[in-house]
């Protein structure tokens, strides 16, 4: 699980006391030493150095930023930090911090940009960033929780001239899922290649090393209760209804968080074991039923593991095109890493962002996925030749059928009696529109409007006057929601998916 928040000084760092992530919550008290990551980093010679308060700092002023950057927190699934914490096996945290620095480097490859020009109205794509890492094994319940807080500072190096200016982060936070997809896919690559079997808990690519029985991930998932059980709080009390799923949740995130207590190693051992006492397992028991679990990496060739990859990318733009005709290359990414983490039950190899980058990059040569003009969208060469279908149709069919209705008198006393029965006047863009639908000789038309505008009201306006004509008005939408707007004004509708289920 990946979660990100902006750290705006440096008392985020050094104060421990405000309750928040103090340079001791990160390093003093757990004896962390860090390590730094990305092209800036390495220009100011920080790469295999100890990272300090100081260094952050100063990389931070660089960029004259008051902010000193965004924390992006890569949390291991429950099943992964037993087996490093409570089963003592010290090529986890390796497998965990090589999934972490492939997302960072894929972050800093692609997502990270500033901005030039008079106002900063120009958003370029950046060179180089600095990563301060820190890598943690315990939640704030002290239950084995391991994790590793990226702090990306608030400076970078700018593409088109060099110079060291403040980060952009929308994009980062735009591509969440993104990051988290990539470090879910390399960490459970790395975990395979240990020998441990893993799981899909989830469509979301969420997955656990097998041989951990649920009632253990339970009683080792105090704080995941504790968010479980803020967003439920939040979500009776009515007062975020208008925020998504994801944001709620980070925000039940931290108004559940309490402050860190940091317990000796000894004192957590003793812990875990009451709870171990408590469930009536040893740690050796659960050792063994993850050992009888492990299995051997399916090993493929260079060129079916290839060809996979495109499968993965073709899958990934065929369930976007449910819905969308153009995607950004992280969705596409997003969703074919996620689909390859689905078919790891079945013993399939997991696959790498490296190896979907490769195959987009094929696919993108022989033109099987197109890059629009002008524009950071990409589509299929498919949809593309649907879309040339569909105008060439609709220009054909121009001017080639009778208008619904053929008396402007008609249509106007329509609109004069809709607005009497309503107590309010349409706007002429509503006017427009109505006219438009009763008097074009096209076969198909289109109205085109932002939400809000009024093209409901249009439609609720002809209804009866074609109706009169002889006419059954039916309203078939992309969504069911869409589909229920025009419910509301006495018109039969359905979505497009049910109605070609029924018809087609």
């Amino acid at each position: 699980m990946v979660t990100l928040n902006v750290v705006s000084d440096s008392k985020y760092y050094t104060h421990l006391s405000e309750d928040r992530h103090g340079i001791e919550y990160y390093s003093e008290k757990e004896n962390i030493q860090g390590f730094w990551q990305g092209e800036l980093a390495q220009k100011e010679g920080l790469i295999n150095e100890k990272v300090t308060k100081n260094d952050m700092e100063k990389i931070q002023h660089l960029s004259r930023s008051e902010r000193l950057g965004l924390d992006i927190t890569y949390s291991a699934s429950k099943s992964v930090s037993l087996a490093y914490s409570l089963l003592g096996d010290e090529r986890i945290k390796e497998a965990h911090e090589k999934a972490v620095k492939v997302a960072n480097e894929y972050l800093e490859k692609n997502l990270a940009f500033t901005r030039q020009g008079q106002g900063g109205k120009e958003e370029v794509q950046a060179s180089g960033v600095a990563i301060a890492n820190f890598t943690h094994f315990t939640s704030r319940e002290h239950d084995p929780q391991l994790h590793t807080h990226s702090v990306v500072i608030n400076s970078v190096i700018r593409n088109s001239d060099g110079k060291i200016t403040a980060l952009e982060p929308h994009r980062i936070f735009e591509n969440q899922k993104m990051l988290d997809q990539i470090y879910k896919n390399e960490l459970a690559r790395n975990l395979k290649e240990l020998g441990y079997r893993v799981e899909m808990k989830d469509k979301n690519g969420n997955f656990e090393i097998v041989g951990f029985d649920q009632a253990v991930i339970d009683k080792f998932s105090e704080r995941k209760e504790q968010v479980e059980n803020t967003l439920r709080e939040l979500k009776e009390n009515g007062k975020f209804q208008n925020i998504d799923e994801n944001k709620l949740r980070d925000i039940a995130r931290i108004e559940s968080r309490q402050r860190k207590e940091f317990l000796s190693k000894e004192e957590l051992e003793r812990l875990w074991n009451e709870k171990l006492q408590e469930l009536g397992i040893t740690k050796d028991e659960i050792r063994q039923s993850v050992e009888a679990s492990k299995e051997s990496v399916k090993e493929l060739s260079e060129k079916k593991s290839f060809e996979l990859a495109k499968d993965y990318i073709r899958q990934a733009y065929n369930i976007i095109h449910e819905n969308e005709s153009a995607f950004t290359k992280e969705k596409l990414f997003e969703i074919a890493l996620r689909q390859s983490m689905n078919d790891a039950n079945k013993n399939m190899k997991v696959m790498s962002v490296s190896e979907i980058e490769k195959a987009f990059s094929q696919l993108l040569k022989e033109k099987e996925i197109q890059k629009l003009q002008n524009s950071e969208l990409y589509t299929t060469q498919e949809i593309k030749k649907i879309e040339r279908n569909v105008i060439e149709f609709v220009k054909k069919t121009n001017n080639t059928e009778k208008a619904l209705v053929r008396d402007e008198k008609e249509i106007e006393q329509a609109i004069k009696e809709y607005e009497e029965q309503k107590g309010f006047q349409m706007t002429q863009d509503q006017r427009n529109a109505v006219y438009h639908i009763a008097m074009s000789k096209d076969k198909i038309i289109g109205i085109q409007g932002d939400a809000g505008v009024g093209k409901t009201t249009s439609f609720e306006c002809i209804k009866p006057l074609l109706e009169k004509q002889g006419y059954t008005i039916r309203g078939l939408a992309p969504t069911g929601k869409a589909a229920e707007e025009l419910q509301k004004v006495g018109i039969q509708s359905q979505t497009v998916d049910s109605f070609l289920l029924i018809f087609a």
